[in-house]
């Protein structure tokens, strides 16, 4: 299985090998509509797509779809057929309630993740930073996952959940002049300024 490689060092990775048949995209929104999924727009990443597929939630009665997967596809090209695509990673997104700080669970909504983003200005890790965000019922914050895709080992991964009562999205930033930008988030109420900073450190492994 994909996932093991996660935990892993490099001269231990499992080879990958594709995980389903490939398939057209009309089927694969066909049988995630049987799944009571709704597959989103693709994104590419290199050589493989990204692609989202939400559900709406039960009881709900406004701006009801989260997304709850992730899947990660390369495409196929066989013998001049239609192009087809192989699963070869599939991330479930939790539910994020109950993940968050004590002043942030006043709200008793589902948490809902309704946004997928590429973040601009990353650092240069061969990989690709995404933000997987929402917004609270009454407007008054956003919140969400970061994400990382790892190019070598074609998976997703969880990095970071964020949340931020200033409505700010998480961005790349110089802010201590190392070698990569930190990942600032802003926390900040009213006049009390607070930021969250994180920096990024690389497996020696990959730079083998």
């Amino acid at each position: 299985m994909l996932w093991i490689n996660r935990f892993l060092p490099q001269s231990l990775q499992i080879p990958m090998a594709l995980q389903t048949a490939p398939q057209t995209l009309a089927v694969i929104t066909k049988e995630a509509q049987t799944e009571n999924l709704i597959m989103g727009a693709s994104i590419p990443l290199g050589n493989e797509i990204l692609i989202p597929f939400s559900q709406t939630l039960k009881s709900c009665t406004e701006h009801c779809q989260t997304i709850v997967e992730l899947r990660v596809y390369t495409p196929i090209y066989l013998n001049n057929q239609e192009l087809k695509y192989s699963l070869i990673d599939i991330l479930t997104i939790g539910d994020l309630n109950g993940t968050f700080s004590e002043e942030f669970k006043e709200f008793s909504e589902s948490l809902k993740l309704t946004n997928l983003e590429l973040i601009k200005n990353a650092p240069n890790t061969d990989g690709m930073w995404f933000n997987l965000s929402g917004e609270t019922k009454d407007q008054t914050s956003f919140y969400g996952e970061i994400l990382y895709y790892d190019p070598i080992q074609k998976n997703l991964s969880l990095i970071l959940p964020w949340q931020s009562k200033a409505k700010k999205i998480p961005q790349w930033q110089e802010i201590t002049g190392q070698k990569y930008p930190e990942l600032l988030i802003d926390q900040s109420q009213l006049f009390s300024p607070l930021f969250q900073i994180y920096t990024i450190k690389i497996n020696p492994e990959y730079n083998k």
